[in-house]
């Protein structure tokens, strides 16, 4: 008798052939290469839930350059480019101008703040 997957020879007209055979249903073959790829996909979920998450991380770190003074600035090839002891920063220009409006205008309004707390506080000395 042969059982599991047993190799037994199989002679016609004086010529052996080697068979495999397979114990189980075609549906239990099935079963398990379903739960074979069940298991692929859990491990893909894995791999990608991890890559979302140090992908999130990184977004979260993103490291903040406080600019006190440029100690370079210079361009090139359609960027500029501002060297500072914390690092470099680089624009694009084209984006920058479009930002300078807007820069402009947060800029004068932070420094008018400035300029009235200022004289306020020397109104409270006299």
């Amino acid at each position: 008798m042969l059982f599991g997957n047993d190799l037994y020879n199989i002679q016609i007209n004086s010529i052996t052939f080697n068979k495999l055979i397979i114990m189980g249903s075609s549906k239990d073959i099935l079963i398990d290469r379903i739960f074979e790829l069940e298991e692929q996909v859990k491990d893909l979920k894995e791999i990608s839930e991890f890559y979302i998450q140090k992908s999130q991380n990184q977004a979260v770190e993103k490291e903040h350059i406080y600019v006190h003074e440029a100690q370079t600035i210079w361009a090139d090839s359609g960027e500029l480019h501002l060297e500072c002891e914390q690092g470099s920063i680089v624009f694009n220009m084209q984006t920058l101008l479009n930002d300078l409006p807007s820069i402009f205008d947060l800029c004068l309004e932070e420094h008018d703040k400035n300029r009235q707390y200022i004289i306020n506080q020397i109104k409270t000395i006299k």
